[in-house]
């Protein structure tokens, strides 16, 4: 009896989650059809790659970062 409780509750968040799930994924798809494309220089204005302006702005901490 209790599994079962157990079994229709997550049945019903599932199918809940999913619902909401869906309601997002039409809503970012429909945004997406109606955009033309943007693409961004893949140099700043100071002439360094985008990756190299980030990695120099980046101060990381004297202990590195955490490992798990």
């Amino acid at each position: 009896m209790a599994a079962q409780h157990v079994r229709r509750t997550n049945r019903k968040w599932h199918v809940a989650e999913k619902a909401v799930l869906d309601h997002l994924v039409r809503n970012v798809s429909a945004s997406l059809s109606e955009r033309t494309g943007v693409t961004h220089a893949a140099v700043t204005a100071t002439g360094l790659l985008v990756e190299e302006q980030v990695r120099k702005a980046w101060n990381r901490s004297p202990n590195g970062l955490a490992m798990f």
